[in-house]
């Protein structure tokens, strides 16, 4: 084990310590055994572990661990982390609805031109039936047309998809050296054999009701009388104005999905998150032993601090262990808390960070009471720490009783106590793990500990990318040996954490796009059908004494009613996903900062879907609006 060369300062504690919780174990099973028998056998020895050596294995507030420490999980359950396995199989299933959402829409689509060239093949139809074609005949006709659209459409969206995984792989931003996101979008044969039968079942299941009515037809009725052609007269089908309220139905829901992600991720930008992140340059600081030991540690830290300060344009320098918020935020250390009784089965876990001088003055965190580090905090002074509000409202009994109230950390390699006084409270602030709720938590003075690892935050007052190079030059002129090749802004910092975020909204804003775009194309396809139809009834109407804004209001009225319908089934479908959002884990993993019953994102998405179908309807009404009655009635 290397660990304890690598961190001396932490001894062989690092490894000896049954309390501790990081290592993690990889091996082979042998021929034979099952992971269940793994698992079983490392509960008996944890427990065994445990009744051995009770003072050894605590959770950090002096009571014995009550849970289970060694968790055995097969290789294919940690290719995804499991505390971020819930969230990820939750997005995956909710792109994988929405993606089919956008097929159904297309289907609905294709049945609804198939049902309107079904109605203008009926002469065909009755012919060939009158011919002595079958009606199963005519069927296998209809449905191997249909079949035949939707394949060559699947074959369309695999090679389409061949192109997006390439752009989506454009998005992964660039990463920390020693970091980096793997992500297989490659094509698998199950995908595409799912692609296959789905367009095969679609193009069956929808060409199926075309194919049914057309068929159906009484030939003597149809050759004697050519009502849709000869006469013109208008037939209404209930089934194609049942799909275009279908449509608009589920675009809308789409367009709200869509819309409350990207309203999430305009929420969890750095400059929303309760610190300030304008014009910030992010440096690491990872100093190495034997080279540094605790004086000399923070003896660089004080002098890369006070040369980055000098630079022009750097108007302050913090240092932090970790960004609050980013890619590398804090850790969770164990504590002890003055005048609280810990739950049984209760591990005081929480949420901590090391800082340094003025760290959150200079990041704009406001503070309730107190104050913030300063120089005064430094080896020999009393130790000193700063809380959030709900740390001191859950533990001290209320926010104004934090100040002056202690807490007890476990530092050095032989796990002595020191304790800590509260001297500063800030507000609660969303930079917690991006996380809904927010949760207990602890600073502590950088000058007062070992800690090696550390990040320079640097305020500028121009343009951050300007000074990457004069920090890092600056940097290595006090130790050239430092790794600073990835010195960067916090906005590139946050593209790793806001990363997943943009993935899944740039994919539901593109099914959100294209259902609107299916949509709109739906209606346009059913009033241009209507009015294309209804040719001799406009022209009897105008001959009659109608004015064209008459025409206009009676066809995008008649459209607009169906999109009204579909408007307000949506709305109640939205509403309905909601309810599934707030009573699961959803809204916490894929939503932040936003409600999943967003008022502004529910109206916005309804307008503007209610105005593109406007002016669907309004682009064939208008070609209505032009008709020769004259030479509609004479045509007829």
């Amino acid at each position: 084990m290397i660990a304890p060369s690598l961190e001396p300062l932490r001894g062989d504690g690092l490894v000896t310590s049954r309390g501790n919780r990081w290592l993690t174990l990889v091996g082979r099973l042998k021929p034979g055994t099952t992971i269940e028998q793994a698992r079983a056998r490392f509960e008996l020895l944890s427990r065994d572990m445990q009744a051995a050596h009770p003072d050894e294995w605590v959770n950090g507030t002096g009571e014995t661990a009550r849970e289970q420490f060694v968790s055995v999980l097969s290789e294919s359950e940690t290719r995804i982390h499991p505390q971020m396995r819930e969230a990820a199989y939750a997005a995956a299933a909710l792109l994988f609805v929405i993606v089919n959402l956008v097929m159904l829409i297309a289907c609905m689509n294709l049945a609804s031109m198939l049902l309107a060239r079904a109605v203008a093949r009926r002469n065909e139809i009755a012919v060939r039936l009158a011919l002595g074609a079958s009606r199963m005949r005519i069927i296998r006709q209809l449905l191997t047309e249909s079949v035949l659209l939707s394949s060559i459409a699947g074959a369309a969206g695999i090679l389409l998809a061949v192109w997006l995984i390439d752009l989506l792989m454009g998005f992964i931003p660039a990463l920390p050296e020693g970091f980096r996101i793997a992500l297989d979008l490659q094509l698998d044969w199950r995908v595409v054999a799912y692609t296959i039968a789905i367009s095969t079942v679609t193009g069956v299941f929808f060409g199926l009701a075309p194919a049914l009515q057309s068929s159906k037809a009484d030939v003597s009725t149809v050759l004697k009388d050519d009502s849709t052609v000869a006469t013109g007269r208008y037939r209404k089908s209930r089934l194609r104005m049942s799909l275009v309220v279908a449509q608009v139905a589920f675009s809308l829901l789409l367009l709200i999905s869509a819309g409350l992600v990207l309203r999430s991720l305009e929420k969890i930008r750095p400059t929303r998150l309760g610190f300030s992140s304008d014009n910030v340059v992010v440096a690491p600081l990872f100093l190495e032993e034997p080279a540094y030991d605790r004086r000399k540690g923070h003896e660089f830290y004080r002098s890369v601090a006070e040369r980055v300060a000098a630079l022009p344009g750097v108007e302050n320098v913090s240092l932090i262990e970790g960004i609050m918020g980013g890619f590398t935020g804090g850790s969770r250390r164990s504590v002890e808390i003055e005048g609280y009784k810990p739950n049984p089965g209760e591990r005081l876990h929480l949420d901590a960070v090391y800082a340094g001088p003025r760290y959150f003055t200079n990041m704009k965190v406001p503070f309730v009471q107190g104050r913030d580090f300063d120089e005064r905090d430094r080896d020999g002074a009393t130790c000193v720490a700063i809380v959030n509000e709900v740390f001191g409202q859950r533990y001290f009994g209320g926010t104004g009783q934090s100040l002056g109230k202690h807490l007890s950390r476990v530092v050095g390699p032989k796990n002595e106590k020191q304790s800590c006084e509260v001297v500063g409270v800030i507000r609660d602030n969303n930079w917690q793990a991006l996380q809904k709720d927010m949760h207990p938590f602890f600073a502590l003075a950088v000058m007062q500990s070992d800690f090696h690892g550390m990040y320079l935050m640097v305020n500028t007052s121009s343009d951050p990318q300007s000074l990457v190079p004069s920090v890092r030059r600056t940097i290595l002129e006090l130790d050239p040996k430092l790794p600073v090749t990835d010195v960067q802004t916090i906005d590139q910092n946050f593209s790793v954490v806001l990363y997943p975020f943009r993935l899944l909204a740039v994919v539901m804003g593109g099914c959100g796009v294209m259902a609107l775009l299916l949509a709109t194309i739906g209606i346009y396809g059913v009033v241009a059908y209507s009015v294309a139809q209804r040719t001799r009834e406009v022209g009897i109407r105008m001959a009659l004494g109608a004015v064209r804004s008459d025409i206009l209001r009676l066809v995008v009225g008649q459209g607009m009613v169906l999109v009204a319908y579909g408007l307000g089934l949506g709305l109640l479908l939205g509403f309905a996903l909601t309810r599934v959002l707030t009573s699961s884990m959803f809204e916490a993993e894929l939503l932040f900062g936003v409600s999943a019953t967003d008022s502004l994102t529910f109206a916005g998405v309804t307008i503007l879907l209610a105005l593109v179908a406007l002016v669907a309807c309004y682009l064939p009404a208008r070609r209505a609006t032009k008709v020769d009655p004259v030479v509609a009635l004479r045509n007829s």
